[in-house]
């Protein structure tokens, strides 16, 4: 997924979620040029762990429950979500 920096920037700037979003490009998305590279499903996970998207499914939801307690996701809980997420939809 492309995103622009201007956008980026923008969104940094305007949005109660603006730190969150910082600290988020700083670790995942790669700057080429004018444009910050993210993958996909990463920046599907921001969105809902922010709010802005709805939960899909039961990953989405023991992320949220587990970073509100303290732990810090790492690749294999990625997994385990999209996982979860695919098994347990919400629809």
């Amino acid at each position: 997924m492309i995103l622009s920096k201007q956008f980026i920037e923008q969104e940094i700037k305007t949005q109660k979620w603006g730190q969150r979003l910082k600290k988020f490009i700083n670790k995942n998305a790669e700057l080429e040029g004018d444009s910050y590279h993210i993958d996909k499903e990463s920046w599907d996970n921001f969105l809902v762990d922010v709010g802005i998207k709805k939960m899909r499914g039961v990953g989405d939801v023991i992320a949220k429950v587990t970073k509100a307690v303290g732990i810090q996701p790492c690749g294999g809980c990625q997994k385990r979500r999209k996982k979860l997420n695919e098994r347990m939809k919400f629809e």
